[in-house]
């Protein structure tokens, strides 16, 4: 994608708090970054690489997961547009600890990562931007580890179609491009037991399947069966 120098002062998304960013800033901002698109598949960047960048997400969709052995993952979390990745590395952290990947085609910024942070320290509004961010981010992932870690698969599942129909993620479609693959390490769980629990929601009308897309029949239930689970 061509680099436009103009292009974070007009920018619709408001990756850096404009509002914060004086103009000397906003110029050293777009001295700093590029804009990029992979495609559906493609690696963002890998597990125990050297992260040079902070990525923000203008369109498209991310896995971010980590990767075990003998191709076990378990996917993290899913990253939409106007979210950041990558920012737990802004200081000392140099090396990744989590793959992400385009599961659509997506449009990054990439900003230096050095520059970022730079802009952080010597900014007050956005360094509480992020500052929040990354504590949203941190909440996130602490519930994910009391869902794998206290739930049963019956519970893990239904937290997965309930996080995966919320509002944000049902303007994307997220299911459309997930295969059973990606769904099963996200709930934690091996693709048969993921099937035969699918087969279960729906036999009982839970859920009602329409090609890869999973509707919700019965919100009450599978609320019930996240909390229980």
């Amino acid at each position: 994608m061509t680099f436009d120098p103009v292009r974070c002062k007009t920018c619709e998304f408001d990756c850096s708090n404009h509002n914060d960013l004086n103009s000397s800033e906003l110029d050293l901002l777009m001295s700093a970054k590029r804009e990029i698109t992979y495609k559906k598949g493609e690696t963002i960047f890998k597990q125990s690489s050297y992260i040079s960048h902070i990525v923000y997400v203008r369109s498209g969709l991310v896995k971010v997961f980590t990767e075990g052995y003998n191709d076990k993952n378990i996917i993290l979390r899913f990253v939409k547009k106007g979210a950041y990745i990558g920012l737990p590395f802004l200081f000392n952290n140099n090396y990744s600890y989590f793959t992400a990947t385009a599961i659509n085609n997506v449009e990054l910024c990439l900003i230096e990562k050095n520059v970022f942070a730079k802009l952080m320290l010597n900014n007050k509004g956005l360094e509480k931007q992020i500052v929040n961010t990354i504590s949203n981010d941190t909440g996130i992932l602490y519930q994910k580890i009391t869902s794998l870690g206290t739930k049963q698969l019956h519970g893990r599942l239904a937290t997965t179609i309930l996080s995966l129909s919320e509002k944000e993620f049902a303007e994307e479609k997220i299911f459309n491009y997930l295969t059973k693959k990606e769904l099963a390490e996200f709930s934690g769980m091996s693709v048969e037991s993921l099937m035969r629990l699918l087969n279960e929601l729906k036999s009982d009308r839970i859920i009602i399947q329409e090609g890869k897309n999973i509707i919700i029949n019965d919100y009450d239930i599978l609320v019930k069966l996240s909390q229980v689970g």
